[in-house]
């Protein structure tokens, strides 16, 4: 289950809004999730290396469609929450403990610290 998360707004001009961390049953943390923004819609990019000229490979990802979108909805909405706020950081941390991955919400999540 993600038991934290921080998001770090970026004030700029181009597509990347937010940089995200998601830390794992209190254990195992992912770093440098993007939260990018175009025309349409918000969606994450998980964490890559440059592998050739130009083409990046991530370093994790989820394996499944449907724990992409769990990780995707949490993130997103901490963002959300992060800037309606007015906040350049906020931690996060689920309110239940042993909920299965697949089974969070959004919802689950509340801020615990805030930088303005």
């Amino acid at each position: 289950m993600i038991t934290n998360v921080r998001i770090k707004k970026l004030n700029n001009e181009t597509r990347l809004k937010f940089i995200a961390s998601i830390v794992f049953d209190h254990v195992f943390a992912v770093h440098d999730i993007k939260v990018i923004e175009d025309e349409e819609k918000a969606f994450i990019a998980m964490p890559s290396k440059k592998i050739k000229d130009d083409q990046w490979a991530d370093i994790c990802h989820p394996i499944c469609q449907e724990c992409r979108a769990v990780l995707e909805n949490i993130i997103l909405s901490c963002a959300k929450m992060t800037d309606e706020s007015h906040l350049d950081i906020a931690d996060f941390v689920s309110k239940y403990e042993n909920v299965p991955l697949l089974e969070q919400l959004p919802d689950d999540f509340e801020i615990v610290n805030e930088v303005k």
